[in-house]
């Protein structure tokens, strides 16, 4: 949900993140036990070979008398009331259950993207309900990805930073996100233990009338080859955009243009495939 529509929908139906709706824990509890939590996944395609590498999990919480609110929309209530961990342990179990299910089936989705919030991440009870999902699922810890932002919390938080090097130790997969947003974060990407970049919407609009942007995309490409860590670009909603990164195969794309957050039954046939038929990978580079 873009910030502009964020705002009409809290101004309309109110949201957690609105001290006037008095979120209680118990609500939470009780909507999860209601089946009101429901998780969406959105493609993640690489450019190099057009398949899909991941799917990126969102929360969604289809509230009887608000509407159906996004993780964006709940979260802010959510951490005021300090229940972080309950729809963060939702959508761990969830997310595992689902990719186990493609797993057995051959479904085509490889592995997981978990956005989690730095709150969530540091809970006691992640690293165990992870190993469970992990383990109940039939999973390897390789196939979930765990993307952190929020660049002034990722400084300040060495608590953070040690519960990243356990995860990481443990096998799972460490992405930078929303990376470039307000600056280019190297100090970040040298300090956390992480396995690629994420380049998020506010950066990927600016590509197609920003050098600037350009060069970044194209140095950073360059350089996180050389690292051996991934990048992926998100927010590649327009044909614009694609235009930019269409020239670096070892990026990987999402966004409205390849397919938007479906429920997991529609996802395989909601991928446009289309929108990369156009690319020529002879003459697209590593950066």
């Amino acid at each position: 949900m873009e910030a502009g529509d964020t705002l009409q929908h809290d101004a309309l139906n109110g949201s957690a993140g609105d001290e006037s709706w008095p979120l209680r824990e118990v609500d939470l509890t009780a909507a999860i036990e209601r089946g009101e939590f429901l998780v969406e996944y959105q493609p993640v395609v690489s450019m190099r070979s057009g398949v899909i590498t991941c799917a990126e999990a969102s929360l969604r919480w289809a509230h009887p008398h608000r509407g159906v609110l996004s993780q964006d929309d709940f979260n802010p209530g959510v951490e005021r009331i300090g229940a972080s961990a309950l729809p963060g342990q939702f959508i761990v179990t969830e997310a595992c259950r689902q990719l186990g299910i493609w797993s057995q089936r051959g479904g085509g989705v490889p592995s997981i993207l978990l956005n989690l919030s730095v709150i969530q991440i540091c809970t006691a009870e992640i690293p165990e309900v992870l190993e469970d999902s992990v383990a109940r699922n039939g999973l390897a810890p390789s196939q979930l990805t765990l993307e952190v932002s929020g660049e002034s919390k990722l400084e300040k938080s060495p608590q953070l930073l040690e519960r990243l090097k356990l995860l990481r130790q443990r096998g799972y997969r460490i992405v930078l996100g929303d990376f470039g947003a307000r600056h280019t974060s190297m100090p970040l990407l040298m300090q956390l233990p992480v396995s690629g970049v994420k380049f998020g919407r506010t950066f990927t609009v600016t590509l197609p009338n920003s050098a600037v942007s350009r060069e970044i995309l194209s140095n950073m490409a360059r350089l996180l080859r050389d690292l051996g860590l991934t990048l992926t670009v998100a927010g590649v909603d327009k044909d614009g955009q694609l235009a930019v990164v269409r020239k670096y195969a070892d990026i990987e794309l999402q966004g409205a243009l390849i397919g938007g957050p479906v429920s997991a039954e529609a996802l395989p046939a909601s991928v446009n495939f289309g929108a990369l038929s156009q690319v020529d990978l002879h003459k697209a580079g590593g950066g």
